[in-house]
Formats: structure tokens, sequence, C-alpha cells
């Protein structure tokens, strides 16, 4: 998957001026949503996976395939949480916000 970030600068500063904050920001918030996203999928498999497991009439095979694409989206929610953390710790501004106590980011 290829992420395009567009930064526009609408003060007419040269590109060189853009501001690192700005695209990491943007990135953290993509992330974000991309969790929402997946968060909303894990719950829809998780739903099959307890309806193929209630009826029984559920071949073997597609309960395992279900159980295996429910870990696979938990894994990569923890791996999308920790690029987060990572990003947030890569903003400045969040940085400085905690260190000189003006401003607290929950």
């Amino acid at each position: 998957m290829v992420v395009v970030v567009a930064v526009h600068d609408v003060d007419g500063g040269t590109p060189s001026s853009f501001d690192a904050d700005r695209v990491v920001m943007v990135v953290a918030m993509l992330v974000l949503v991309l969790m929402l996203v997946e968060v909303v999928v894990l719950v829809v498999l998780a739903v099959l996976l307890m309806v193929l497991v209630v009826l029984v009439v559920a071949a073997e095979k597609c309960v395992e395939v279900t159980l295996m694409l429910v870990l696979v989206f938990v894994l990569v929610e923890i791996m999308m949480v920790m690029m987060l953390a990572f990003l947030c710790c890569r903003c400045s501004s969040c940085c400085n916000a905690g260190v000189n106590g003006s401003e607290v980011f929950v």
C-alpha cells in the first residue's frame, strides 16, 4: 500500500520550509484511521467466528481460516499501535508539550 501525503503551504513559503511535525501528525492520523477500520473488520471477523462455532455446520477448515484471520488482525493492530506511539514521539511539538507541562495530549 502506498500513501501519498501532500503538504500545501498556504502562507506562500518555499517548499523547503514545510513543517515536518505537520507531516508526522498527518501520517499519525492516517494510521489512527487505519486502526479504526481494522477494529471494525476485527469485530466482524470475531462475530463471524462465533457464528461459525455456534452453527457447527461449518467445515473445520473455515473456522481455522477465520481464527487465523482474527489472529493476524490482532498482530497487525498491535504493530499499528506501536507505530502510532513511535510517530507521536517523533513529533517534537507533542514531546515538548509533555516536557514543559503547558499542554497534555491524551
